[in-house]
């Protein structure tokens, strides 16, 4: 049976998310998807990786 174990982050929307693919992908983790800027997704996914980013409300960092 395969491992479908997913490590999640969850990003601030905005520049914050954007800074934060930056230096991810200076160490090797990737996400094309969330390139795209016409997308309305909020979550996505490498499957290759087997990781998973989340989208979210600055806000919803504040309630932590």
């Amino acid at each position: 049976m395969e491992d479908m174990r997913y490590l999640t982050f969850a990003l601030g929307k905005g520049r914050l998310a954007k800074k934060t693919l930056e230096l991810f992908e200076q160490i090797g983790i990737t996400c094309e998807e969330m390139k795209d800027k016409d997308t309305r997704k909020l979550i996505f996914v490498n499957e290759e990786l087997k990781l998973r980013f989340s989208l979210q409300k600055d806000l919803m960092f504040l309630r932590m």
